[in-house]
């Protein structure tokens, strides 16, 4: 498997991996989703880590007022990276840490997640840990509050309309295949409290889908306020 070297943004805000083979590969963007450990579940803190591939223009198409317009396809969501906590206990030092080690390498500057209280759990601690580890290393990384976070058959729906499509990359061996393989129609409901990585992949997921990368660019558009742990920001 070939290993990213370099990661940067070329003048038009895409992103590109440069590897060790010496192939590029392009993005239009490059995002993150968080699952928050939780203590009475037992279940560990994780994370996975998705790029868009950039859809090229048709030769036909160059200069035309359909190369300034959104595409009417989309690209395939590459599986980048996951990781999850050996365990619920886990410090969130050491999950920052790995978490901040692989949005540096990958340049992942959009994570989502849960920010703030969803029904008895409050998140907004987390959040807050985070964005404080993120500012004090000065690293790529802003958290978000995930599209639909209260509606996880919403996710579910959206994780197989990509699969559906052939644009969602889902590696075997991966802990998302496993976790995908367990979901269960009827107890949807109860996935956030036991498959983490699919908690994350949905907030991923989501964020693609609510939130599309410009046609000719990476940037995201804005789309209102960032949440932070509870707290509001206006994207600068």
């Amino acid at each position: 498997m070939s290993i990213v070297v370099k990661a940067e943004r070329n003048e038009k805000g895409l992103i590109i991996h440069e590897m060790d083979n010496g192939e590029k590969k392009v993005y239009q963007d490059i995002r993150g989703g968080i699952s928050w450990p939780l203590m009475d579940e037992n279940l560990p803190a994780y994370y996975c880590i998705y790029g868009e591939e950039r859809v090229p223009t048709p030769p036909w198409a160059i200069g035309t007022p359909l190369d300034r317009e959104q595409p009417p396809g989309r690209g395939k969501l590459c599986f980048l990276s996951e990781y999850e906590a050996p365990d619920a206990l886990t410090s969130l030092d050491v999950f920052f840490q790995r978490l901040t080690d692989d949005t540096t390498r990958y340049l992942c500057e959009h994570l989502y997640g849960i920010t703030e209280k969803l029904k008895d759990d409050d998140y907004s601690g987390y959040a807050e840990a985070l964005q404080t580890f993120v500012y004090e290393k000065k690293t790529p990384g802003r958290l978000e509050e995930a599209p639909w976070v209260d509606q996880p058959a919403l996710g579910i729906y959206h994780i197989n309309a990509w699969i559906k499509k052939g644009l969602l990359e889902i590696p075997q061996g991966s802990l998302l295949l496993d976790q995908l393989r367990m979901v269960q129609t009827d107890a949807v409901k109860e996935l956030p409290r036991r498959l983490n990585a699919v908690n994350a992949l949905r907030f991923v997921i989501c964020s693609f889908e609510k939130n599309r990368p410009n046609r000719n660019s990476g940037f995201v558009p804005d789309r209102g306020p960032v949440h932070y742990g509870g707290s509001e920001r206006r994207r600068l």
